[in-house]
C-alpha cells in the first residue's frame, strides 16, 4: 500500500513538471500580440551614374529661363560695339532694308563703316540707340548666304515707311507732286526722300566733311533736273547732332514701336 502511495505521488509531480515545461515552451513560441514584429533592415542602393554628374551631387532646378543674344549668331560679334543704354528689342524684331540703296553698315552708331550692304535684304532689328538714329541689327553675309552679319545702321536704312516707294521708279521722272527744280548752293544736289531738298551726295564717308563731323549715312533719290529722271544716292549727315537726321525732316519715319523699350 505504501508502495502505491508513493508511485502515485511521484507520477503527480511528474505531470506537474510537465505541465509547467509545455506551458513555458508556448509562451516562448506564441507571439505576443502587444509586440511589434521585427522589421527587417532596408538595402540602400546607390543611384545610378550620371554621365553629366559623376559625383551625383546634388542639382537644383530654378525653373530660370535664360534668353540667348541674339548676336551670338554673328560672325563678327566681337566687332560690333554694344551699350548698356541701349534698347533692346524682346523680342527682336523681323524688318528689310530699302530696296536699291547701298547701306553702310557700322560698328557703332556713326562709327567706322565696317561692311557695305548693296541690294534688298531680310534683317533682324536686335536694339536701338537712345537717340533712335541708329538699330543695331542682324543680316545675311553677302558672300555667304547661310552666315549672319551684324552691325549698326542708319535710320533711313530701314523700310520702316514708305517714301522709297511713293516717287517713280528709278529713271521714271518726276512726281507731279514734288519741285520740279531747287536752288542749290555749289557742292549740294537735288535730292528727294518724303520732301525735296539739297545736300552733298557722297558714295562713301571720303566724301564728307570729317571736320564737320559728316558722314555718308543719308539715303534719297536724286533729282536729276535737265532729265528729269531719278536715281538711288546717299547724302552726308551730321553725326554730331543729337537730331542728326531730323535737319531735312524724318526720314526713317515711325518704326513699328519706335519708343518700346
Amino acid at each position: 500500500m505504501r508502495t502505491r502511495n508513493t508511485l502515485v505521488v511521484a507520477f503527480g509531480l511528474v505531470s506537474a513538471v510537465c505541465a509547467v515545461a509545455c506551458e513555458d515552451n508556448s509562451a516562448r513560441s506564441t507571439p505576443n500580440s502587444n509586440t511589434a514584429p521585427a522589421t527587417p533592415t532596408a538595402q540602400t542602393t546607390p543611384p545610378a551614374a550620371n554621365p553629366a554628374n559623376p559625383a551625383n551631387t546634388e542639382v537644383t532646378n530654378t525653373n530660370a529661363t535664360v534668353t540667348a543674344d541674339p548676336l551670338l549668331a554673328a560672325e563678327n560679334k566681337d566687332s560690333v560695339k554694344q551699350y548698356p543704354d541701349e534698347i533692346r528689342f524682346t523680342p527682336p524684331r523681323a524688318a528689310k532694308m530699302i530696296t536699291g540703296f547701298s547701306t553702310a553698315v557700322r560698328s557703332e552708331p556713326s562709327g567706322e563703316s565696317i561692311s557695305t550692304v548693296e541690294s534688298t535684304a531680310n534683317i533682324t532689328e536686335v536694339a536701338r540707340d537712345p537717340r533712335g538714329n541708329y538699330y543695331l541689327v542682324l543680316y545675311p553675309d553677302p558672300s555667304h548666304a547661310d552666315k549672319q552679319l551684324a552691325g549698326w545702321v542708319n535710320r533711313d536704312a530701314v523700310e520702316n515707311v514708305a517714301w522709297s516707294t511713293s516717287v517713280p521708279a528709278e529713271g521714271k521722272g518726276l512726281a507731279p507732286t514734288m519741285a520740279a527744280k531747287l536752288d542749290c548752293t555749289k557742292g549740294q544736289a537735288h535730292v528727294r526722300t518724303d520732301r525735296d531738298f539739297c545736300a552733298k551726295t557722297c558714295k562713301d564717308d571720303k566724301g564728307c566733311d570729317k571736320d564737320k563731323s559728316e558722314i555718308c549715312d543719308g539715303l534719297a533719290f536724286e533729282v536729276h533736273e535737265k532729265s528729269g529722271k531719278l536715281s538711288n544716292t546717299r547724302y552726308c549727315i551730321s553725326s554730331s547732332s543729337s537730331a542728326a537726321n531730323d535737319a531735312h525732316g524724318p526720314q526713317h519715319g515711325a518704326s513699328p514701336a519706335l519708343d518700346q523699350k
